[in-house]
């Protein structure tokens, strides 16, 4: 055998004799939260009558999920399906978590009992109803500000990759930066940044973020809107001072009503004394006139 025959003897070996990893499909999926997660591991004549489910999140120790095989009862959420025909060992996740997203294996016992052979892996995405937020520093700080920094923030989207796109009106923008993550249950979220000049606000532009999470939907944060008022320094003394000049003219008004009522009292009861006098001498005098009317004459 020539050298050329040996060697593509030798590169033929691995289709010929597969390697000891079991090909799962799909590699990848994204399920709503609250669907049904399907795998499936392709173990062919390598493996026994049972395979093994497990999950790991960020890079974490494997995690045992469900056992498939034939006459294994469903167990909660997590079931599986056996194909005879195909050597087909498929994991069923019903009402999907967010907790659920990870990178499943599959692994089996090999045929003749000597060691464990692995899947390459299907990676779960979850999504569920994204939000959008725009966040700004509070008043107080921004009072102080010359350049106003905004966070666009997505949460729950199906992808880093999704751009996200300010509406800025007339606002002038300054430094934008985009950033990606992915949670703890393997949740995107997507931040972009953006710093505007203060002295824009003073016209109360809108600021918007968006983004186009999929085909039918298109998430539109609150609008942010500040109007930095100018300066009234004259406005609080005129206030003040009208209020006390108009606390001063009442007190006058009513110093001035109280001694008019004194004075109208004190002259009521004058005219009434003086009244009372000459009633009382005119009595007197009628007294006095009849008596020396009705007094008999002692010479007669």
């Amino acid at each position: 055998m020539g050298l050329f025959t040996l060697g593509a003897f030798f590169h033929l070996i691995p289709v010929i004799f597969p390697q000891d990893v079991f090909q799962q499909t799909p590699a990848e999926q994204t399920v709503s939260v609250g669907g049904i997660f399907k795998v499936h591991c392709h173990t062919g004549w390598l493996a026994s009558a049972a395979v093994y489910w497990y999950k790991q999140q960020h890079r974490e120790h494997l995690q045992f999920v469900h056992i498939v095989r034939k006459h294994i009862p469903a167990d909660g959420r997590f079931s599986g399906i056996v194909d005879d025909a195909s050597a087909i060992y498929t994991l069923v996740i019903k009402e999907v978590q967010r907790n659920d997203s990870g990178v499943y294996y599959c692994a089996a016992r090999k045929s003749n009992g000597m060691s464990f052979i692995f899947g390459n892996g299907s990676k779960l995405l979850t999504t569920g109803p994204a939000a959008i937020f725009l966040l700004a520093p509070p008043l107080a700080d921004i009072l102080s500000m010359e350049t106003i920094p905004l966070m666009c923030l997505v949460n729950g989207a199906s992808s880093i990759k999704l751009p996200v796109r300010w509406n800025l009106a007339t606002w002038e923008t300054q430094t934008w930066s985009h950033s990606g993550t992915i949670d703890s249950d393997g949740v995107y979220n997507i931040g972009s940044q953006l710093t505007v000049s203060a002295d824009t606000c003073t016209n109360g532009a809108l600021c918007t973020c968006s983004v186009q999470t999929n085909a039918s939907e298109h998430l539109i944060s609150e609008p942010f809107s500040y109007q930095r008022e100018p300066p009234q320094p004259h406005c609080l003394p005129l206030i003040y001072g009208g209020s006390l000049l108009l606390i001063l003219l009442l007190v006058v008004l009513t110093i001035l009503a109280g001694w008019s009522c004194r004075i109208w009292h004190s002259g009521n009861s004058s005219s009434n004394q003086t009244f009372s006098n000459w009633e009382k001498r005119e009595r007197d005098k009628e007294t006095l006139y009849a008596h020396l009317a009705f007094t008999p004459d002692p010479t007669l």
